[in-house]
């Protein structure tokens, strides 16, 4: 175990510039879960830490978490309290990085036999890591997203995802399109969340066959060539007049009908 102190030093350097930067996440193949709670949660989803972080007072407090996590790192260094309260992303930074691999999409996951949410041009990221989490929950087969939504190993998604990234498959698609016709083909409809001139009602009955549905952008809804690409489109009514539901809040609803048992 070392010991480091300098803000300077290229190791903290790349911790702080992987938390900040998608770009530098994506080129190195790595991110960095900070904070105890979703640490843990990574390591019993079996991700190995290349190094495990530590604020000195965060070691000396929590010495059996801490060993928990270290458990699963192929190392582990102690950081100067100072040090630590400057380079984590939250408000009251805990002291706790693990910094570890992004691992590689299981595609096999997305058959089309399953029951998926898909995610097209997304901005907040707290609402793609809230998505993540319902659908964990609810017990869905995984979470597509379009390649312009915000990054799943962002520091934002991954606290929104209350660790759900970790035992839902998700799978950033480049195409689309592409991704959708893979669903398509495994025997389940997908439908659009649009309205359409023939949209219908999301209901158990109402919507026989549909196993995917496809959430669009908070603020401009689904591209019309997305909205091709499904086989229908459904919308939620509303009660009275006004804005459309959260992207979030909508995808939820729609998750929690797709996936009751059929016939219910």
């Amino acid at each position: 175990m070392i010991k480091l102190s300098s803000r300077e030093n290229p190791e903290i350097k790349r911790l702080a510039s992987l938390l900040s930067s998608r770009r530098e996440r994506e080129e190195a193949g790595l991110f960095v879960v900070e904070g105890m709670r979703i640490a843990l949660d990574a390591a019993e989803a079996g991700l190995t830490a290349e190094t495990a972080f530590f604020s000195e007072s965060f070691w000396q407090r929590r010495p059996e978490e801490c060993g928990r996590i270290a458990a699963v790192a192929d190392r582990v260094v102690l950081l100067e309290d100072s040090l630590a309260q400057r380079i984590g992303d939250t408000k009251t930074p805990q002291g706790v990085f693990a910094l570890c691999r992004r691992p590689a999409p299981d595609l096999s996951a997305f058959d089309g036999a399953g029951r998926y949410v898909v995610l097209s041009s997304l901005q907040d990221p707290g609402n793609v890591g809230t998505v993540i989490r319902t659908a964990c929950a609810l017990g869905l087969s995984g979470v597509v997203l379009s390649a312009d939504c915000p990054d799943v190993y962002s520091p934002k998604v991954l606290r929104s995802t209350m660790g759900g990234v970790f035992t839902l498959p998700v799978w950033v698609a480049d195409d689309l399109p592409a991704a959708i016709a893979r669903l398509r083909q495994g025997g389940g409809a997908v439908a659009a969340a649009a309205l359409t001139e023939t949209a219908r009602p999301i209901s158990r009955r109402g919507t026989p066959g549909v196993r995917s549905v496809v959430i669009g952008n908070e603020g401009n809804g689904l591209a019309p060539g997305v909205i091709a690409c499904c086989d229908r489109s459904i919308i939620l009514p509303m009660a009275r007049p006004g804005q459309s539901l959260n992207a979030a809040v909508a995808a939820a609803i729609f998750m929690w009908e797709l996936a009751a048992p059929a016939g219910e």
